[in-house]
């Protein structure tokens, strides 16, 4: 048995179209499937469902990824990824490429048996300040410029809904490029931090935690992270230029985020409010205190290693 999760909303509206599409597919092929709209009900009232299945197709962004992961605290059962978001990062590490959306269901179970599993190492992120939970993310966490301007993507999209409904991709794209420059200059948009046995603070543009090596669905942020291995690279982000790999996936001599160190565990404090986000998605307001990370539960996705 095959449980099938769809955002509807992603991607415009492509998730309710493949959404119409599966349920109309599903009948005439001889597996058993549970299709699943992730707004119709929460995804644990499913776990009975969950648990008696082989595979789980999820259909949607990093952001889909995340909740989904964050539900149960890791995942019973291995997850091959349509990747219907904007950035689609986790989709790009394991080598998954958009146009799979485009195929009918009967050819995406046929791709997916020729298929490899990829075990990626999560990671639990905690906060001294309980104003949310522990989170769970399999590709980044960051605090300062990224977390300000995702947090005012996903305002801008809440606001001109248009966006995203008449130019899907291409209009997630502008909102993106929309609020990066309305945050150029905010003050909210930078860290101050201390890190662990460090006696000075670090004043950044960014901190950030890399377990995947694609970012901002275009580029990447740095050429040694391995999302299947437990440690997790700490990068420091100084300047706007420093991004240029995360924009290009070029890495230039002095154009790069300096790599930090790679741990298996992180304690920091934020010296001053500031915005954060993970696997693309905005935690919260400002918040400022003790951070932690430690190792999460290992989430078993397939990867298709350049095959399509």
């Amino acid at each position: 048995m095959i449980f099938i999760a769809i955002n509807p909303t992603s991607g415009g509206n492509k998730g309710k179209n493949l959404l119409a599409q599966f349920r109309r597919e599903a009948p005439d092929i001889d597996v058993e499937f549970v299709i699943h709209n992730i707004f119709d009900g929460d995804l644990l009232s499913k776990i009975s469902e969950i648990n008696s299945c082989d595979l789980c197709i999820i259909a949607g962004g990093d952001g889909t990824i995340h909740h989904t992961i964050n539900a149960f605290s890791g995942f019973p059962i291995p997850i091959f990824i349509i990747p219907l978001g904007t950035g689609n990062d986790l989709a790009r590490e394991l080598k998954i490429s958009r146009s799979v959306g485009a195929l009918s269901l009967r050819e995406i179970l046929a791709l997916i048996k020729t298929a490899q599993l990829q075990p990626i190492q999560s990671w639990r992120f905690s906060f001294s300040n309980p104003i949310f939970k522990e989170l769970l993310f399999c590709n980044y966490l960051s605090f300062g410029f990224d977390g300000a301007v995702i947090r005012s993507f996903h305002q801008i999209r809440e606001r001109f809904t248009l966006l995203p409904k008449l130019f899907g991709r291409f209009g997630n794209r502008l909102a993106y490029a929309i609020s990066t420059v309305f945050n150029m200059f905010k003050s909210e948009g930078k860290v101050t931090v201390k890190l662990e046995k460090e006696v000075t603070q670090r004043k950044l543009l960014n901190l950030f935690f890399a377990n995947i090596r694609s970012v901002t669905g275009l580029g990447l942020s740095n050429h040694i992270s391995d999302p299947s291995d437990e440690l997790l690279e700490g990068l420091a982000i100084r300047s706007f230029y420093q991004y240029f790999p995360f924009l290009t996936g070029r890495f230039l001599y002095k154009c790069n985020p300096e790599i930090i160190e790679k741990k298996s565990e992180w304690s920091f404090e934020l010296v001053k409010k500031t915005y954060v986000q993970i696997d693309g998605e905005p935690i919260g307001d400002l918040i400022c205190g003790s951070c932690k990370i430690i190792r999460g539960p290992i989430v078993n996705f397939l990867t298709l290693k350049g095959r399509f």
